[in-house]
């Protein structure tokens, strides 16, 4: 335990974590000593490795079963309490096996023993499964569960084929309990290695967990033990099949480190979701294509023989996997379709009823004859700048229609980006009141090539998404970087959180204001501003803003600037009359 500092007091969870390791530092150095002793030769070499694998197994058991009790989670407490039990049973199992070598040797490799084993590998892997996965529907689960299974089972066959399937032979010619036994091991290996590719390939919001990759590890290496044990075992005695107990004591390190981790629970955070990348989904199916072209290697070599007998059931045992698993995308596709259905009509129908009320409303009164011909100037011209707002929002869902940046219709032009953002920051500013600052930083002289409408259509898009959910001040920046426009826009708002910074960019989400209905948004503007970028061979991205300390979104339109030179604009928005 590291001395405590003076003036300062450790915390809870460092103190409790400190008295498990206490209690228990002596059995690492033990495991160590009992690993080394089972390198040699004779009979106190073997006893010496059991001795270790039943101490490591069992000292784990404990930590894990007294150390879950410190977990509030009763799901994930009681998956703890399920491994424990199982290494605990696992630990019993070696003991026992000793012990019938002392009473009455000799003792077969495999007997009614492995039963406690068997029992051991299930409850660990029942454990596994019971520890909180990611968030997501059931579909999206039982799409990820069916995408580990082909790959658990194209990689288990082929090391079957390669190293496994002579192992047949010996299997065929043992009696009942060994034939059994044998046989039960590999399939739980498969499991194992399905435990721990979902242990690794999970999704969670906590930061990295050491406990889930240290009993990932655990596990694996013990598979692989108990694959190395079958094929020295099949029709020996336990005596003769000389057990690696080196391999087996391994994984104790990993599963005693995990137990002594377990109170000690990882701290939140956020991240950042986003579409999984393409290589991740591609990995099972790599195996698929690997266990293909050995199929087609062992019809090429030796016909239709028993290893491509194996090859094909396990070629058509994933093909009903993928039919499974596309159903289960098919549906997953279908009900993202109707979600995106229903936001699309109640993010447009709210959008578009508050300008329509107020240009019927506003038209109302000037046909009534009853206003001054100043007031019915004004009220046309607030019912045009409305109208204005419902063309920009239809104009917004015909370029998302068609989903594609090469059919978006681009009409370049000389544009002077300064006076566009000078007239956009005036027509915005003029809705809003005098606590809302707009000012702009634009390069003198500022010329760009690009289609005025589109560029005005990113510059509304941006200070409306500024002004709607950030502060009170926004800062537009306009600056030629060689011969690329760039365009910022600021605010001193909260900013977007770490979770959203990925999904603010697709149709109809507005991320952390999905479900704030008080605030008007329709989560299309983003989209419109990253598909014009894109369509001329530019990007758009989101940053903390350096300036105002909110929210900083831009753009970036490579070979689009004619000239500029440094000057700065100041725009303040003026108070809504009535």
């Amino acid at each position: 335990m590291q001395p405590a500092i003076p003036g300062t007091r450790p915390s809870a969870r460092h103190q409790l974590a400190n008295i498990r390791v206490s209690k228990i530092r002596w059995v690492f150095p033990a495991l160590v000593a009992l690993g080394a002793a089972s390198m040699f030769e004779g009979e106190w070499a073997d006893g010496a490795g059991a001795a270790g694998v039943a101490l490591g197994f069992g000292a784990a058991a404990v930590v894990f079963l007294r150390n879950a009790r410190a977990i509030p989670s009763r799901r994930e407490r009681t998956a703890w309490q399920l491994i424990g039990s199982g290494l605990g049973l696992g630990s019993m199992g070696v003991l026992a096996t000793v012990g019938q070598s002392v009473v009455a040797p000799p003792v077969p490799a495999f007997s009614a023993i492995d039963l406690a084993f068997i029992i051991s590998y299930m409850l660990v892997l029942t454990g596994v499964a019971l520890l909180p996965q990611a968030g997501g529907g059931g579909l999206h689960r039982a799409r990820l569960l069916v995408d580990g299974l082909i790959g658990a089972i194209a990689l288990t066959s082929i090391f079957w084929v390669a190293f496994l399937f002579d192992m047949l032979s010996d299997l065929e010619s043992t009696g009942g309990w060994e034939r059994a036994v044998g046989s039960a091991y590999p399939i739980l290996d498969v499991a194992a290695l399905i435990a721990v590719a979902t242990l690794f390939m999970r999704r969670s919001n906590m930061r990295f967990d050491a406990r889930l990759m240290l009993l990932g590890v655990g596990i694996a290496i013990q598979s692989l033990a108990d694959l190395s044990f079958l094929f020295t075992g099949l029709g020996n005695t336990f005596e003769e099949s000389q057990p690696n107990f080196v391999l087996f004591i391994i994984p104790t390190f990993a599963y005693l480190s995990a137990a002594v981790m377990v109170p000690v629970r990882p701290r939140a955070r956020e991240y950042a979701d986003q579409q999984p990348q393409w290589w991740t989904s591609a990995i099972p199916y790599a195996l698929v294509v690997a266990l293909s072209v050995v199929l087609l290697i062992s019809l090429e070599t030796g016909g239709f023989d028993a290893d491509s007998r194996v090859l094909s059931y396990s070629v058509l045992t994933v093909v009903g996997l993928v039919v499974i698993r596309q159903t289960a995308a098919i549906r997953e596709n279908r009900n993202l379709v109707e979600q995106e259905r229903r936001a699309l009509v109640s993010s447009i129908s709210h959008e578009l009823r508050t300008p329509l009320t107020a240009v019927v409303g506003f038209l109302d009164l000037v046909r009534s004859e009853m206003t001054e011909e100043e007031e019915q100037a004004e009220l046309l011209s607030i019912a045009y700048e409305q109208t204005r707002h419902v063309a920009r929002i239809v104009s917004d869902l015909v370029a998302l229609a068609r989903d594609s940046v090469a059919g978006l219709q681009l009409h370049d032009s000389m544009v002077d980006v300064g006076e566009l953002i000078d007239l956009t920051t005036h027509t915005i500013a003029d809705g809003h009141d005098a606590d809302t600052i707009i000012s702009a930083e634009v390069d003198m002289d500022l010329r760009a090539l690009v289609d005025r409408d589109r560029l005005q259509q990113i510059i509304d898009n941006l200070i409306g998404n500024a002004v709607r959910y950030g502060g009170d001040r926004r800062l537009v920046v306009a600056r030629a970087e060689h011969d690329s426009l760039c365009i910022e826009v600021h605010d001193d708002g909260a900013g977007v959180p770490t979770k959203y910074q990925y999904l603010i960019w697709e149709r109809f989400e507005r991320g952390s204001h999905r479900l704030d209905a008080a605030t008007p948004g329709s989560g299309i503007g983003l989209a419109i501003v990253k598909m014009i970028a894109q369509a001329y061979g530019g990007s758009a991205g989101y940053r903390r803003s350096e300036r105002l300390g909110g929210a900083c979104f831009s753009i970036e339109l490579p070979g689009r600037v004619v000239g500029a030179a440094p000057t700065q604009l100041d725009r303040r928005a003026s108070p809504v009359s009535g």
